[in-house]
């Protein structure tokens, strides 16, 4: 049982305390033979309950466990095989919930926000058809999240982390996006991606709609309300964000520097369109 800060862990043994040590990475014969609590060695603990609670762990990290019996003063059995864990993402707090600049995870096939989960509905095996972390472009920093889908390849998606709120209808995301060039703008393109509101990662049927954007070449700001959100299709309330990209023609679109926040009192959400060399379009 592995939760974002703690991890459940129990083994076979007839003994009646151990020593349970914990890694960020698996660890040689060598850096075993007399462990100490530095570098990529976190903790070790000696522990009389099996299975046992592992509290005030990293968030979102790999880690590595080992367990050895202490049978008695002077005798000791060896350490056992590794057990690999990664903790959970952080929920996302509505009062700190940060700027995504997807500047961090690398780019190219199988980059991205380690707490995102992608994927694509017709080819989930091929990284070509994943969300991924991208430099074509990017409103800040070096890199956005490419989100690209074909009409053979279609569904792409890609998942936040779940949102610690109540009631998901407070907020609302903003973020930039550019089709990366012009040919991806252009009629025979979707250029475009729906937002909406997820409750079940796993089955995306559990997903609802809340607008469907128009990108342009140039980079814009987007902004979605979810105030008209009610429940999905279970009558279940969602607390994960969706962008989706399903279409009946190609479709190439970036994000960036996407952030949730509480939809302040009177404000109306629009998004820009159609700017042209005098005059820009506001719909809202």
């Amino acid at each position: 049982d592995v939760a974002n800060t703690s991890a459940n862990i129990g083994w076979e043994s007839t003994a009646n305390s151990w020593c349970v040590l914990v890694a960020t990475k698996q660890l040689t014969l060598d850096e075993l033979a007399n462990p100490k609590v530095e570098g990529n060695i976190v903790r070790i603990d000696t522990v009389t309950t099996n299975p046992c609670l592992l509290n005030d762990l990293a968030g979102n990290t790999p880690f590595m466990i080992y367990v050895k019996s202490l049978c008695s003063a002077t005798d000791n059995s060896s350490w056992s095989n590794p057990l690999s864990i990664r903790t959970t993402c952080e929920l996302l707090n509505t009062h700190d919930l940060g700027v995504e600049h997807f500047d961090t995870y690398g780019t190219g096939n199988g980059k991205y926000p380690p707490c995102y989960i992608v994927g694509n509905k017709s080819n989930p095996s091929s990284a070509s058809y994943i969300p991924q972390c991208n430099t074509t472009y990017k409103h800040s920093g070096n890199a956005s999240l490419k989100i690209y889908s074909t009409t053979t390849y279609n569904g792409a998606y890609a998942i936040t982390s779940r949102i610690d709120v109540s009631d998901i209808s407070i907020l609302r995301v903003k973020f930039w996006g550019s089709t990366g060039s012009e040919a991806n703008a252009k009629d025979d393109k979707a250029h475009a991606l729906v937002v909406g509101v997820l409750t079940d990662p796993t089955d995306l049927a559990t997903f609802v709609p809340m607008d469907t954007l128009n990108f342009a070449y140039e980079g814009r700001p987007y902004e979605v309300h979810f105030s008209d959100y009610v429940m999905d299709y279970n009558g279940d309330k969602g607390k994960y964000v969706m962008f989706y990209s399903s279409f009946d023609k190609t479709n190439t679109v970036f994000i960036d520097d996407v952030q949730f926040d509480t939809i302040p009192p009177c404000v109306t959400k629009f998004n820009v369109e159609d700017i042209t060399h005098n005059s820009v379009s506001l719909k809202f």
